[in-house]
């Protein structure tokens, strides 16, 4: 069965201090990103209106907070682009002209969130990688580093999360983001230390209700992979304990290999472009790790997992899970490893 992704990307802000013009600036809100724009608060400090730029000036101002309130990003680039070829040539107005730059970055980036809601990353990474490095909004670092979190490119995945918790450190979400990513290196202790960090959460409480889970997942799968055993096969990779026999392992192996041919000539779906994980879990520690139910024989949450066990045959249930673990796989890497509708599971 598929988990729905934990994470939900919204957002980005319209607020703080305009001293250039004595009004409103747009800036990104660097908080949570779970909220929509149109339910964050615009923080604003007035400031005295300097007598250099005329009142229009800032009614266009407020023409880009609307809309960009009421998400037309399109027509709010259009408005920024035409301010800043109507007044580029007087240098009165370069400050106001810096200004219109910087946020036609934040207002890309809040173009490639609304396809980050969708899991659209191929059209989200194309606006957020042509913005400028040194004016990339700190958040889109969180929005590439999901990206390159839902392609498994955990390398690239753990230096986007980790810079940009350098700069939002209270992030919980990204916090939980890399500690999975961490997971996926291998790397237990560092993500059970991030689990850990959480003292140091403003929203300590809400944080730790996320995390505790995670964290004995973590744990649970540390313990594993103390003694584990991989063998990989043509597009998957099979990670197990020793006590899982080499019969076993044969009929698991003829299972997925039929499955995967069958999926390919009756429906037409390819072989995923990256191997499959599937883990074959110690029945006690599948529950630690899933948090799924007792009776459940198999699961799917980017990597196949199964429970096992100590000297369990394979038999048909366990065929029957295997089959219907590896359609939720390929389909959920058909379709860009987007997750399945409820309906589906």
């Amino acid at each position: 069965m598929a988990k729905k992704p934990w994470i939900i990307l919204g957002f980005l802000a319209l607020g703080a201090v305009g001293a250039e013009t004595g009004r409103r600036m747009l800036i990104p809100d660097q908080s949570s990103p779970e909220a929509d724009v149109e339910s964050l608060q615009v923080k604003a400090v007035q400031t005295p209106t300097p007598p250099a730029l005329p009142p229009e000036i800032f009614t266009k101002e407020a023409q880009i907070r609307q809309l960009f309130g009421v998400k037309k990003f399109d027509e709010a680039l259009r408005l920024i682009d035409s301010e800043v070829q109507t007044n580029q040539s007087k240098p009165a107005y370069q400050s106001y002209i810096d200004w219109l730059k910087r946020q036609r970055f934040v207002v890309r980036t809040a173009q490639a969130f609304v396809f980050l809601e969708k899991q659209n990353c191929s059209a989200a990474m194309t606006i957020l990688e042509e913005i400028p490095e040194a004016d990339r909004p700190a958040v889109a670092l969180k929005g590439m580093g999901y990206c390159k979190f839902l392609t498994r490119e955990w390398s690239d995945a753990d230096t986007l999360l980790t810079r940009y918790l350098q700069v939002q450190s209270q992030d919980h979400e990204s916090i939980q983001m890399l500690a999975r990513t961490k997971e996926a290196k291998g790397e237990f202790e560092e993500a059970i230390q991030l689990t850990e960090s959480l003292q140091n959460i403003e929203d300590k409480e809400s944080a730790e209700l996320q995390m505790e889970p995670l964290r004995k997942s973590l744990l649970a799968k540390q313990t594993e992979s103390l003694n584990q055993l991989v063998r990989a096969g043509s597009f998957f990779t099979l990670y197990y304990q020793p006590n899982v026999s080499p019969d076993y392992l044969d009929r698991v192996v003829e299972t997925l290999e039929k499955t995967a041919a069958k999926l390919k000539s009756a429906y037409g779906i390819d072989y995923p472009e990256k191997s499959i994980d599937i883990f074959f879990h110690d029945m006690v520690l599948f529950g630690e790790i899933t948090h799924g139910p007792e009776w459940s024989a198999g699961l799917y949450d980017g990597q196949i997992r199964i429970p096992i066990e100590d000297g369990e045959n394979f038999t048909e249930n366990v065929a029957r899970a295997i089959r219907h673990e590896l359609t939720h796989a390929f389909l959920s890497e058909m379709v860009g490893r987007r997750n399945l509708p409820t309906w589906f599971q």
